[in-house]
């Protein structure tokens, strides 16, 4: 969707959290949770993996996904300025790689790619020297989490 639709996904993620903050505020919510990504992190530097909270990020601003990671990235600073204007209580989570049922089998990501080509029998793919890590939750679990968060 980002690649089709660059500006559309920078003005849906930062339309849809204002007008969302918008009524957080004016009917006094209690909380408020913004579903960042780990995208924001970009590509860490070996020597922070794992990823603390308090990581900075590597991102380039005109890279291929920028306009999803910047968005999610400048939507954190929009909710951050409500909560210190406004008081709207706001957290934010940043998911990496949920995964479980209703994923489809052609989603380009690795669970379901693998799983539909293991159960294929076809080989699994490797990219680079298959050295890489991923940080994998059950939607259940993150459910679990995000509800905590809340």
């Amino acid at each position: 969707y980002y690649k089709k639709y660059p500006l559309e996904t920078i003005e849906t993620t930062i339309a849809g959290a204002k007008n969302l903050l918008d009524v957080a505020r004016k009917k006094n919510a209690k909380s408020f949770l913004f579903f960042s990504s780990s995208e924001i992190y970009g590509d860490p530097d070996p020597r922070f993996v794992p990823t603390p909270e308090t990581y900075k990020g590597y991102v380039s601003s005109v890279g291929p996904r920028a306009c999803y990671d910047e968005s999610k990235r400048l939507t954190e600073t929009i909710c951050m300025i409500h909560h210190q204007l406004y008081g709207i209580p706001v957290k934010i989570v940043r998911p990496f790689n949920v995964y479980g049922p209703g994923m489809k089998s052609d989603d380009y990501r690795v669970f379901p790619t693998f799983i539909t080509r293991g159960l294929l029998g076809h080989p699994l793919p490797v990219h680079g020297r298959g050295v890489q890590t991923r940080t994998f939750c059950y939607i259940a679990d993150a459910i679990i989490g995000f509800l905590k968060v809340l």
